[in-house]
């Protein structure tokens, strides 16, 4: 029998009390025994895992990748997999799934629809994650969704490492949401990336939209805007100052782009997620 240290079902439901809501269903440090194997069919939830020590295994699309300390795995809502431990070094692993709105869209924007991540990562989020959640501090609901954007942050990023279910991160396309990435605040057209890439406005969106199932302007578009919500509830800076400093040039404009991505005004976001 698989041993948990902390096993919370339904810990937080309706977390944010609109549509775009995310809620941890279960989170625990779990030692299976040799051999242990799960078959998931639609996996019912995002899952998330962390190596503490031993090996592993998942196996996705036909393909076994072997995990061992020190991995950090991420599982896609909805997809089949295998997992299990080595027989002779079973892993003891942290692990937690979550499910909402507000997880679908962080996975779809970090993660842009990869079924699967291997990476090498911490298991302090999932140590954070307990302490918040035992605790009653009254600020454990927003507190919670904060870990759980970093976590898909750090799972977004990119390395030579990284695996997925489609492959490792090389080619044209992850360079292109790399650049993306890490030029958020920037403005800049599809014209700037063409040319900075070498290539024709129509080959660039099908390179891209063939990996990430999107045009490069939508990633940048809904990246801006995750960015956003963090800084309305971790900063005191003026939705206009928000704004500016993500690149828009029109504060209504911002306000309306975020009510469309989050389902409500920036002010209204700030009330209901400031720490």
């Amino acid at each position: 029998m698989a041993m948990c240290d902390l096993y919370n079902e339904n810990l937080y439901l309706n977390l944010l009390e609109h549509d775009r809501c995310g809620y941890i269903v279960q989170i625990g440090r779990v030692v299976p025994r040799p051999g242990y194997a799960q078959h998931k069919r639609g996996l019912g939830r995002h899952l998330i895992d962390y190596v503490v020590r031993g090996r592993g295994y998942v196996t996705c699309r036909g393909k076994t990748y072997p995990v061992g300390e020190g991995d950090l795995i991420y599982l896609r809502k909805g997809i089949d997999v295998d997992y299990g431990t080595d027989k002779a070094e079973p892993y003891e692993k942290l692990w937690l799934s979550a499910d909402g709105p507000l997880i679908d869209a962080f996975a779809e924007c970090y993660l842009a629809g990869e079924e699967m991540v291997i990476r090498k990562g911490s298991g302090e989020p999932f140590q954070k994650l307990m302490e918040i959640l035992s605790s009653d501090n009254g600020g454990g609901k927003q507190q919670s969704m904060h870990v759980m954007l970093d976590l898909f942050m750090s799972l977004g990023r990119h390395s030579e490492q990284d695996v997925s279910g489609r492959g490792e991160h090389t080619g044209l396309a992850p360079k292109l949401r790399h650049y993306i990435d890490t030029h958020i605040a920037e403005r800049f057209t599809l014209d700037d990336l063409a040319e900075r890439f070498h290539l024709s406005k129509r080959q660039l969106i099908r390179i891209f939209k063939a990996k990430y199932g999107e045009t490069p302007g939508a990633y940048h578009c809904r990246t801006r805007l995750v960015a956003a919500s963090r800084y309305l509830a971790e900063t005191e800076c003026t939705v206009g100052e928000v704004a500016a400093r993500l690149g828009y040039c029109d504060q209504s404009f911002f306000s309306t782009a975020f009510k469309k991505q989050f389902g409500m005004y920036p002010l209204a976001w700030r009330a209901k997620n400031t720490i």
